[in-house]
């Protein structure tokens, strides 16, 4: 468009010269030597008000520079670009982490109870893979609701190779004990983006994290088991910052956290997370992440030893995983 306008002024100063040339020797039209003397001149005008005017509407139809860069921005709130941020991002994949998985059942009458760690007492997988889904809406250029939610079951059969005390009952070596460890989250936050920049930004957020998890096991030989269930719908605060160095390359990283002590009951959610995503067209993407999590949960009983009454934990659980993972997504 500028080249345009260049040429059209060029056009006209061009056109001014010839006028002025022809004016000056008295011929400017041949058809109009029987004319009036200013007939010539009026024409002449006119013809450089025509190109005048030509110019004015190709200046008007190039917009200043703070008004592109103000159009560009309504544009980018309104819909984004093809390789702009996305309103709708979806993925699904799988990471494979290194769990590690400890209970404890203490007896009401005793208070003593045995730490059991299912990897290693019970044989529980401690590498394995999990399925992920992953999604962000954008509802503004700072406002998010980001989801997630994964689930996972592992089971195991094996010979105690120690003995151990699980609430009432005690668990000899030699017995074969079926466990099971079952966990299923799901994560919804909305975020806020205090700092916006065209190639970063960091924000903060706040939702819940909904874990409902079981856990369990049964000596074959006797007539013994145990199961304990709990869901523990519980906030979640934390900050999380991206960077994009590059139209293709995404890097995030987030970190989130809480405790919660209520009467008898105590439990705590950690998490930690980076992922490193690249586009391969507008649409389509993948991914590579790392996360690091931890949930625990207590029950606090209160245990009569002698002649007094002290509280105890009565049951705890903790669970904990790290590892890598990939993933696949779209955007909208």
């Amino acid at each position: 468009m500028r080249d345009v306008v260049i040429g059209a002024v060029l056009a006209k100063i061009r056109l001014r010269d010839q006028v002025l040339r022809e004016t000056s020797q008295g011929r400017v039209f041949s058809d109009s030597l029987d004319s009036k003397p200013g007939a010539a001149l009026n024409a002449a005008s006119a013809r450089v008000r025509a190109g005048a005017v030509a110019i004015a509407v190709l200046a008007l139809a190039q917009p200043a520079p703070c008004q592109q860069a103000a159009t560009d921005s309504l544009i980018r709130e309104s819909a984004p670009n093809a390789w702009g941020q996305p309103r709708f991002a979806i993925a699904a994949g799988s990471y494979f982490p290194v769990h590690s998985t400890g209970a404890r059942l203490i007896s009401v009458r005793t208070g003593q109870g045995t730490d059991v760690t299912f990897e290693s007492d019970l044989g529980l997988p401690e590498f394995t893979f999990e399925f992920r889904i992953e999604a962000d809406l954008r509802l503004g250029r700072r406002h998010h609701i980001a989801a997630s939610a994964y689930s996972l079951n592992r089971q195991a059969t094996k010979r105690l190779g120690r003995e151990i005390l699980w609430g009432e009952d005690t668990l000899f070596v030699g017995l074969t004990i079926d466990s099971f460890w079952n966990i299923k989250t799901l994560d919804i936050s909305y975020q806020f983006l205090v700092l916006d920049r065209q190639a970063w930004n960091f924000g903060l957020n706040a939702g819940f994290y909904v874990a409902g998890f079981s856990s369990g096991l049964e000596a074959r030989e006797v007539d013994l088991g145990a199961i304990q269930k709990y869901t523990m719908p519980l906030p979640l605060f934390g900050v999380n910052l991206a960077f994009r160095p590059s139209r293709r390359i995404e890097l995030r990283g987030k970190a989130q956290y809480f405790y919660l002590s209520v009467d008898e009951f105590r439990g705590r959610i950690a998490e930690l997370g980076a992922l490193g995503a690249y586009r391969l067209s507008p649409r389509f993407f993948i991914g590579l992440g790392f996360n690091l999590f931890e949930i625990m949960v207590e029950d606090i009983e209160t245990i009569q030893i002698g002649r007094n009454f002290q509280p105890q934990v009565g049951w705890k659980a903790e669970y904990r995983y790290g590892g890598p993972g990939i993933l696949v997504g779209l955007t909208f």
